[in-house]
């Protein structure tokens, strides 16, 4: 293995360090309806695909869904059924993961 490769294998790894790091603080936020928190988790283009919602694109329409939606869900100790999937352009290709992040709600 050339020194490149093993450059190029690290930084793979530690992207997808920060990319798990990047996942539990969303899951921490949103359970303590941390919103504004959670939301800086995304950037401005994010698109998500919501299972009983459909599709919210822009991060504008997805902070009023945390605040409506999920706040409510999370105060009320309903959870939704399906996954939310919320999905940031930009994610390292090769990272071992796909673009987005899962959670079940």
């Amino acid at each position: 293995m050339t020194l490149e490769e093993l450059e190029k294998r690290v930084r793979a790894l530690e992207d997808a360090e920060e990319i798990k790091t990047l996942h539990r603080e969303y899951l921490f936020y949103i359970q303590n309806l941390e919103i504004e928190k959670a939301l800086d988790c995304f950037a401005e283009n994010i698109i998500t695909d919501v299972a009983n919602y459909g599709i919210i694109k822009g991060k504008e329409a997805v902070g009023k869904f945390f605040r409506e939606t999920i706040r409510r869900n999370v105060e009320t100790g309903l959870k939704a059924t399906g996954c939310f999937t919320a999905s940031s352009p930009g994610l390292p290709k090769g990272s071992g993961f796909r673009e987005g992040t899962t959670a079940n709600m």
